[in-house]
């Protein structure tokens, strides 16, 4: 029996699959297989596995690639279909890892005692050394590579070159969204869970978060997740595309998922994502024009990683908190004739399900609500919805409530949460209307008509008059 499969996909990184397969055959068991999956490589890749064959139980497979519809999952998903191919279908458990990712000794090990003890958690293993800006450090790490077989003394060198992978200090027990550093360049689970959730979305293209994104529906699915101790490899530097390009393939997919499954979560990882590329990109200017940063601005490593992971978790806390708002605001019964006069269709932001019949859409604020085609999870902060598809964004007094910030690095000029909406709201729908309930404190009237204004917003703002029985609307402002 082979408890676990470890499914390894490549293109082109015949000398990287060399170094990872070699540092597999040091393992300290070999009740393990590897399922490596070239996709579509022109280099010598196939060769290098075959002499590997006697060492390793390994399986080569090639399939095709087409650069113009290229996706990260298919390779990964590839080798996770054919491990019931093979002679011995009894595994577990499988892991995923990146060629140029070389392993200690204990790694097999570590992986399976993990499941064995926790079988209904996600592994993370961390991945030292990832190549971002320290390039001097960077180099000295290759050096190291290069002359030594023996990975484990690696630590040494990585602690000296702050190349060790930031997220190994946080606490993953306590985060509300630990799925999110779910990475395939080293993550095992159980097979049983990746089949029962349907894998990966073979819908994403590109790079970027189809690996999240698994393991968010896992964790839907009641996984919890947890570092592998002794778990860890080492990243090999490798060619990678652009940064921002990489970020940017990361966002299209976010959306694609957000769009799809509309939760709470999703809202308040792509509200991170928007906050790391304007992060990137600062970034990036001081580099070109050669400033340097302000006094105490993080690293772009730790922004990447653990800065960033935490700003998640805010977000992600500040949305909760914002849907617990939503649950006590008093109901909107607006009438007919009020909403006859709205451009269709309708969006309901920051409502309960008691406003679902009234509206074509209505979000709520709370991830424990399952996203129904028309009552979503998402606060709808950021729009799950494409350009100008809606007409008419009806905005509950929860706006009062946006006015917490995400903090931009480098000087640059924090975001409220409304200022965002309000942008969104320009993006998709044709008009806005904000409700104004004179009990409901927050941010005031002004404040609103200023965001708006400053983004050519056409809006309403309508009073919700408390002491009528039939709860008449009034206008209060109008711009359009």
């Amino acid at each position: 029996m082979f408890p676990l499969s470890i499914i390894i996909p490549s293109y082109n990184r015949a000398a990287l699959v060399d170094r990872t397969l070699h540092s597999l055959t040091k393992q300290t068991r070999t009740d393990f297989r590897v399922i490596l999956v070239d996709h579509g490589s022109m280099d010598n890749t196939e060769q290098v596995c075959e002499t590997y064959k006697d060492s390793l139980h390994l399986s080569y497979y090639k399939i095709d690639r087409d650069d113009e519809r290229f996706s990260a999952v298919i390779p990964r998903a590839f080798g996770v279909a054919h491990v019931d191919s093979l002679d011995s279908p009894d595994s577990p458990f499988i892991a995923f890892i990146d060629s140029g990712m070389l392993l200690p000794s204990q790694y097999v090990n570590a992986h399976i005692t993990f499941h064995d003890t926790h079988p209904d958690y996600v592994g993370i293993g961390l991945q030292h050394g990832l190549d971002l800006q320290l390039r001097d450090a960077r180099e000295d790490l290759d050096a190291f590579l290069n002359e030594t077989d023996d990975i484990e003394q690696a630590y040494a060198v990585l602690k000296n070159a702050q190349l060790r992978d930031q997220r190994e200090r946080v606490d993953l027990e306590n985060l509300h969204i630990p799925w999110s550093l779910g990475w395939t360049a080293n993550l095992s689970m159980p097979r049983a869970a990746y089949l029962a959730v349907g894998g990966f979305n073979m819908e994403l293209k590109g790079w970027g978060f189809e690996d999240s994104e698994l393991c968010y529906r896992l964790a839907k699915q009641g996984l919890k997740f947890a570092f592998v101790e002794d778990g860890w490899g080492v990243e090999l530097p490798q060619p990678r595309t652009d940064m921002r390009e990489r970020l940017e393939s990361n966002r299209l997919n976010m959306i694609q998922c957000y769009a799809r499954q509309k939760t709470l979560a999703l809202e308040a990882v792509i509200l991170r994502q928007t906050l790391l590329q304007k992060a990137v990109a600062a970034f990036k200017s001081f580099q070109a024009t050669g400033q340097q940063k302000p006094a105490g601005t993080p690293a772009i490593q730790d922004m990447i990683s653990s800065t960033f992971t935490q700003q998640a978790e805010d977000i992600f806390c500040a949305l909760t908190a914002v849907g617990q708002e939503i649950a006590a605001l008093p109901a909107v019964t607006i009438p007919d004739e009020v909403r006859a006069q709205f451009a269709q269709p309708t969006l309901f932001l920051g409502g309960t399900a008691r406003e679902a019949e009234y509206y074509d859409y209505v979000t709520v604020g709370d991830e424990g609500v399952k996203s129904t085609p028309s009552i979503w999870s998402c606060c709808g902060i950021f729009l799950p919805s494409p350009d100008q598809s809606l007409g008419t964004i009806i905005v509950s007094d929860i706006w009062k409530k946006l006015g917490w910030s995400l903090s931009y690095p480098f000087g640059m000029r924090s975001l409220s949460l409304l200022e965002v909406l309000i942008s969104e709201i320009g993006r998709v729908a044709k008009q806005a209307v904000f409700i104004h309930t004179p009990s409901v404190s927050g941010l005031s009237i002004e404040a609103l008509e200023s965001m708006c204004a400053a983004r050519n917003l056409p809006y309403r703002i309508v009073l919700l008059d408390e002491q009528q029985n039939d709860m008449a609307l009034s206008q209060v402002s109008e711009s359009v």
